[in-house]
C-alpha cells in the first residue's frame, strides 16, 4: 500500500514538475518578427498625375504636379517644397510626387502639390525673394482650386524647401507648417554669393556678428500658423541643427510662436522627406515622423482628410534597415 502510495506521489510530483517547466518554456519570449516596412502604390491609372503650374505675382510661371483623392471635396492640401537651392528637373519633380513621402499624404486623403522654383544657387540672399514668390504663388494657386478648402492648406519642405516653408507661412496664410531640418540660414540671410554655405559651423559666429538682426525677426514674427519642426542629429549637417536650437527655435518660441520640435536621433539631413534607400536608412523612424505629422495636420487643419479607399492602394516594402 505504502508503496503505491509512494508511486502515486513520484508520478504526479513529475508530471506536475514537467507542467510547470513547459509552462516555463511557453513563456519565454521569442524575438518579435521583424516585418518589412511598406510605401503606397497610388497607380496613375487610379489617380492621375496633373500639371501644375501655377503664376507668381512677378508673372513667372512656375512648374510642378499635383494629385488628388476621388470626388469633389473640399479637401485639405499639402504643398511639398524640395531641399537644396536650385531648380529641379522636371522628371525629379515628378519622381518626388510619386514617391513614399508624398503618397502617405494622398494615401491619407490630401490633395499633394509638389513644386520646383526659382533657383537660388548662385546668391541665395539675393535670388530668395524671387524663389519665395513661386513658393507662394503655389499656396495661392492651390486655395483657388475648387476641390480644396482654402483654409486646411499646410506647407512642408526640408532644407532648404524647410527654409521656404517658414518663408511661405511668414508671408500667406496657412494651417499649418512643417519644416524638416529647415536651413534657415538662409531666411536670416547668412548665405550670399561670399558665403561658404558649407561651412555650417559658422552659421552661429556669422548671425551673432550682424549687428541687425530686426529682418530676420520681422519674418518670423509674420508667421500665423502652428509649426512642427523635425530633426535629425547626423553630424553631417550638424551646423544647421545648431542653428535651429540656439537661433530659430528660441526666437520663435520668444516671438510668441506654437513650435514643436521631434527629433530623431542618428538619423540622416532629409531623412523623412526623401524617404528613399539611399537618404533614409531605416524607413520606420520616416514612416514615424510621417505619424507624427498626420497626427499634427489632424489637430490643426479645420477640414480633416478622408482616406482613400483601400482598393485604390498597394502596398510596398521598402529597402533599408528597420
Amino acid at each position: 500500500m505504502r508503496k503505491s502510495i509512494l508511486r502515486i506521489l513520484v508520478a504526479t510530483t513529475a508530471t506536475g514538475l514537467l507542467a510547470a517547466l513547459s509552462g516555463c518554456v511557453s513563456r519565454v519570449q521569442e524575438p518579435a518578427p521583424v516585418y518589412p516596412v511598406l510605401r503606397p502604390v497610388i497607380s496613375e491609372e487610379a489617380i492621375p498625375v496633373e500639371s501644375f503650374t501655377p503664376e507668381a505675382s512677378d508673372g513667372h510661371r512656375g512648374e510642378g504636379f499635383l494629385r488628388k483623392p476621388p470626388g469633389k471635396g473640399p479637401f485639405p492640401a499639402v504643398l511639398l517644397i524640395h531641399g537644396g537651392l536650385p531648380r529641379r528637373l522636371t522628371e525629379r519633380i515628378r519622381e518626388y510626387t510619386l514617391g513614399t513621402h508624398t503618397s502617405r499624404f494622398l494615401e491619407g486623403g490630401y490633395v499633394v502639390a509638389v513644386i520646383t522654383y526659382r533657383g537660388r544657387d548662385v546668391a541665395p540672399r539675393d535670388q530668395t525673394p524671387e524663389t519665395v514668390l513661386d513658393c507662394v504663388a503655389a499656396v495661392e494657386a492651390l486655395r483657388a482650386l475648387p476641390f480644396v478648402d482654402p483654409t486646411s492648406i499646410a506647407v512642408t519642405g526640408t532644407s532648404g524647401g524647410g527654409d521656404l516653408s517658414l518663408a511661405v507661412a511668414a508671408a500667406t496664410d496657412v494651417a499649418a507648417t512643417v519644416p524638416e531640418e529647415p536651413a534657415s540660414v538662409l531666411m536670416a540671410g547668412l548665405v550670399n554669393e561670399n558665403s561658404d554655405a558649407a561651412r555650417a559651423a559658422d552659421y552661429l559666429a556669422l548671425y551673432r556678428a550682424q549687428p541687425d538682426h530686426s529682418a530676420f525677426l520681422a519674418k518670423l514674427a509674420r508667421i500665423e500658423s502652428p509649426i512642427l519642426i523635425i530633426m535629425g542629429t547626423h553630424t553631417t549637417h550638424s551646423g544647421i541643427n545648431q542653428w535651429n536650437d540656439a537661433i530659430l527655435i528660441p526666437e520663435l518660441r520668444a516671438a510668441g510662436k506654437s513650435v514643436e520640435v521631434v527629433t530623431f536621433p542618428g538619423e540622416p539631413h532629409s531623412f523623412s522627406f526623401e524617404s528613399t534607400p539611399a537618404r533614409t536608412p531605416r524607413p520606420a523612424a520616416a514612416l514615424k515622423a510621417f505619424r507624427h505629422i498626420a497626427s499634427f495636420l489632424q489637430r490643426h487643419l479645420p477640414t480633416l482628410p478622408r482616406p482613400l479607399d483601400p482598393r485604390l492602394v498597394q502596398h510596398e516594402p521598402i529597402g533599408g534597415g528597420g
